[in-house]
């Protein structure tokens, strides 16, 4: 955060959430599990050169990308061709699941911690917000009434920045990495 805001980085958020990794997990053992979680963030490291990746458990990445100009397109083709790849593996393995990645992309200038945290806030409430829309697509739902109400009240507590995410790292007890 230093880094970033002494440069007056521009930054790019990319929140990602692996689709079926409980399933997979369930089915086929944690070690597969684990497996398709290295596979993406493998892809993540390799499509976002540079980048910091912070894994948050139960399949959820957020990736940090810095730079002196906006990136937002950039970021957005960059996940494309990451995901048209992902697609192709998860197409590949020999046990038949398949797999692929929610994400939401947020991008700017942020001055403060506080404005850095909101950036990761609205990049993870679009990876929900896309991960919501293509499950009810899926399943053909709609979103209720009482839906669309908690939806609006979460947009309105992430854009008057009274909502945040603390991550806290995932530490072994018996080795302490």
């Amino acid at each position: 955060l230093r880094r970033i805001l002494q440069n007056e980085y521009h930054v790019g958020v990319l929140a990602t959430d692996i689709k079926g990794l409980m399933k997979i997990s369930d089915q086929y053992g944690r070690t597969e599990g684990d497996h398709v979680i290295n596979t993406v963030a493998n892809l993540l490291k390799d499509h976002f050169p540079g980048s910091m990746c912070i894994c948050l458990g139960n399949g959820e990445m957020i990736t940090v990308v810095m730079s002196y100009k906006n990136i937002e397109e950039e970021m957005t083709e960059s996940f494309s061709q990451m995901s048209k790849q992902l697609e192709k593996l998860s197409l590949l393995n020999a046990k038949g699941y398949n797999y692929g990645v929610y994400y939401g992309i947020e991008t700017g200038t942020p001055r403060n911690k506080e404005e850095m945290e909101r950036l990761a806030n609205m990049a993870v409430l679009k990876k929900n917000a896309h991960k919501v829309s293509e499950d009810k697509y899926h399943t053909g739902d709609k979103l209720t009434h009482e839906e669309m109400i908690e939806a609006k009240i979460v947009k309105k507590l992430l854009d008057n920045n009274e909502f945040r995410y603390h991550f806290q790292p995932i530490v072994s007890a018996k080795t302490g990495e």
